[in-house]
C-alpha cells in the first residue's frame, strides 16, 4: 500500500491489478484500476464521504476501504474480487456531527481498525476491530478511555521488531 497523499492510495493485487483510490472534492471517493496494460476511467466509489478515508489490501487480495460519511458514520467496504460487502462500523446517534478519528494498519495478516468514539465533551473511548483474511469484521474491543480532546487522539506504530504500539 502506498499513500502518496493523505487522500490517495495505490494498491496492487497479486495478479498485477493496480487500484488507485483518491478523494475528489466534487465526486467523493473515486477509483480507477490498471489491468492488462490499460487504465480504466475514474469511477465514483462513494459520493457522500468526507475527505478522511483509508484503503488497504489483505494478503488474500481482499481490498478494504474505510471512510467517514457526511453524517459522521464510520463505514467499511471489503472487496473479495467479485463482490463488495458493506459494514456500518459506527452509527452517529448524536445530532451533532463530529469528526471520527481512525487509522487502519495491516499487522500479522489482520487488518486492524483503530478509532475513537466521542462519549461526551470530556471523554473519548479508543477502540479497535480486526478484519480477518476472509474479510470478516470482529466485535469491538475497548483499549482505554481518555479525558482530553485533540485532533489526533492516538498514534499507531509497528516497531522494527514487529511489535504494534498505540500511543495516546
Amino acid at each position: 500500500m502506498i499513500s502518496v497523499k493523505k487522500n490517495m492510495y495505490v494498491l496492487k493485487q497479486s495478479d498485477g491489478t493496480i487500484w488507485n483510490f483518491k478523494y475528489d472534492r466534487n465526486k467523493g471517493i473515486i477509483y480507477k484500476n490498471y489491468k492488462n496494460g490499460i487504465w480504466s476511467k475514474y469511477n465514483i466509489f462513494v459520493k457522500e464521504a468526507k475527505e478522511n478515508f483509508s484503503a488497504a489490501i489483505l494478503p488474500n487480495d481482499t481490498i478494504c476501504i474505510v471512510y467517514e460519511d457526511l453524517n459522521g458514520n464510520l463505514m467499511m467496504y471489503t472487496f473479495n474480487g467479485v463482490n463488495w460487502k458493506v459494514y456500518n462500523i459506527t452509527k452517529n446517534n448524536n445530532m451533532n456531527i463530529f469528526n471520527v478519528y481512525f487509522k487502519i494498519i495491516l499487522y500479522k495478516n489482520y487488518l486492524f481498525l483503530f478509532y475513537s468514539i466521542y462519549k461526551n465533551s470530556n471523554k473519548i473511548t479508543i477502540v479497535f476491530q480486526t478484519v480477518d483474511e476472509k474479510g470478516n469484521l470482529s466485535s469491538i474491543k475497548t483499549i482505554d478511555d481518555i479525558y482530553f480532546k485533540y485532533d489526533i487522539p492516538f498514534y499507531i506504530n509497528i516497531s522494527n521488531k514487529n511489535v504494534l504500539y498505540i500511543m495516546y
